[in-house]
């Protein structure tokens, strides 16, 4: 989540002159080791300043709330888009929800299967690594139990 790199990205697009109506954010290759303060900085983008959007429960059972922060600047003006498929992480999860949710965004791809769980992956022997839970992600009103339920296929 670079929230840098896609101000850049949509003002290189209007600059260009060339008109444009949906946005395309694609998921489906993101580093799964994404930061969730980035994740929440690059979603209030397009949703906005968000209080209490998701909340992190942590693996010892303590629960934070989270804020999507005012953005420098809101990108707006076109159909929002999120493309995902079943390999992306928690953090991908959960800001797919925050953009469906306040941003009106179409989710398309696969259901996911992190189900909210943020992991880290522990080395055990050569070849072989343990991932473990180390917390989860919820959004309020968006139940993400069987993963991230899309809003229909890709296009081809």
């Amino acid at each position: 989540f670079d929230d840098r790199a896609i101000i850049a990205a949509v003002e290189r697009a209007r600059k260009s002159g060339k008109a444009f109506s949906t946005l395309v954010i694609d998921l489906r290759k993101l580093d799964k080791s994404g930061s969730t303060d980035d994740m929440r900085r690059t979603a209030a983008l397009f949703t906005g300043m968000q209080d209490r959007a998701f909340q992190l429960t942590y693996a010892t059972g303590r629960a934070v709330d989270w804020t999507v922060p005012k953005p420098p600047v809101k990108l707006d003006g076109f159909r929002l888009e999120v493309w995902t498929d079943a390999g992306i992480g928690a953090d991908a999860e959960a800001f797919a929800a925050l953009l469906r949710k306040y941003a009106n965004a179409r989710v398309f791809g696969d259901v996911s299967r992190a189900r909210g769980y943020l992991k880290t992956t522990v080395p055990v022997t050569h070849g072989w690594a343990l991932e473990m839970p180390t917390g989860r992600i919820s959004v309020p009103g968006v139940d993400l139990t069987d993963g991230l339920l899309v809003d229909g296929r890709m296009r081809e």
